[in-house]
């Protein structure tokens, strides 16, 4: 691990790539997690537990408001860049969660990481 708490593995996979992409500006993100939290929100992916062992498909999304969710954009979000209150932001978060559970998913927030093979 790094002095950010990167694997080598990280750092192998996407830290030796982002040269490759030139001179512009790269951005790593940490998101809040559930004990780390922003106002109640944290980072997370759709997911089964671990013990399940099962595939699924990526839960449709159909609760956001279109002022959030582009829908020919599969990932990210629409006016990212427009100022949003807090109670605003919190609902459509609270929308996406009800969204994964009910596709009978849970919130991943936290993945082991692959194992490295050279």
């Amino acid at each position: 691990m790094d002095e950010l708490g990167l694997s080598e593995t990280f750092q192998a996979v996407t830290g030796n790539i982002l040269p490759l992409l030139g001179n512009v500006p790269h951005r790593l993100y940490f998101g809040a997690t559930p004990n780390l939290d922003v106002d109640g929100m944290f980072s997370f992916f759709p997911a089964v537990p671990a013990s399940s062992n099962l595939a699924f498909a990526r839960p449709a999304i159909t609760k956001l408001s279109e002022d959030f969710l582009h829908l020919r954009k599969k990932q990210g979000i629409k006016g990212s860049a427009t100022h949003r209150n807090k109670e605003t932001i919190k609902k459509q978060w609270e929308l996406l969660v009800e969204e994964v559970f009910d596709a009978s998913l849970v919130l991943g927030v936290r993945a082991e990481e692959p194992k490295r093979i050279d």
